[in-house]
């Protein structure tokens, strides 16, 4: 496709329109065309799709009511562990690659729940004997997301996204873990 500055003023642009090969050579001259000055293309659009993130969406029961967190009935607990599956789940099913200020968001949330998760998955193994397998591969997984916590953030933005997934993946797993103790 060449374009050209037109000479007649009814004529905004004038372009010769040619088929190509792989290599970039011709291989048909298609036309020209002739765009006029009243045609003009719309604004673009600035209006984007509504957030579909779990944290944006409103978690529901199967009979329609809002979900309660964990322990929200008078257990003393304030873990939402479904709210923070879903959302770890989210981050590592997303196909495509988030912003840099989402990557950030989501690393501090992880590693924000993967410190509740922590401070409950080791009170609840406290009392736990040595023998208690359950309670050993929990304090295993603890450990991990502790290593996980603890990593710098990563050059470049798909360094920061597996290193915010290893965070999300160790979520994933301290709820399984939880859900196992409880």
């Amino acid at each position: 496709m060449n374009a050209t500055t037109p000479t007649d003023p009814g004529v905004k642009m004038t372009l010769r329109v040619y088929t190509v090969d792989l290599h970039g050579s011709i291989k048909e001259d298609r036309g020209t065309v002739h765009i006029p000055r009243s045609r003009e293309l719309p604004p673009p659009s600035l209006e984007y799709l509504p957030c579909t993130c779990p944290r944006c969406r409103k978690p529901e029961q199967s009979d329609g009511a809002p979900a309660q967190p964990v322990g929200a009935a008078g257990s003393g607990s304030l873990l939402d562990i479904g709210a923070m599956r879903a959302a770890a789940h989210g981050f590592l099913a997303s196909p495509a690659v988030p912003r840099y200020e989402a990557v950030q968001r989501e690393a501090h949330r992880f590693s924000g729940d993967l410190s509740k998760l922590i401070a409950h998955i080791e009170q609840l193994t406290h009392a736990s004997e040595k023998a208690d397998v359950p309670a050993q591969v929990a304090l295993a997984g603890v450990a991990e997301a502790r290593r996980r916590i603890g990593l710098l953030e990563r050059p470049g933005l798909l360094g920061e996204v597996e290193r915010v997934k290893k965070l999300a993946r160790s979520v994933v797993s301290l709820c399984d873990h939880y859900d196992i103790l409880r």
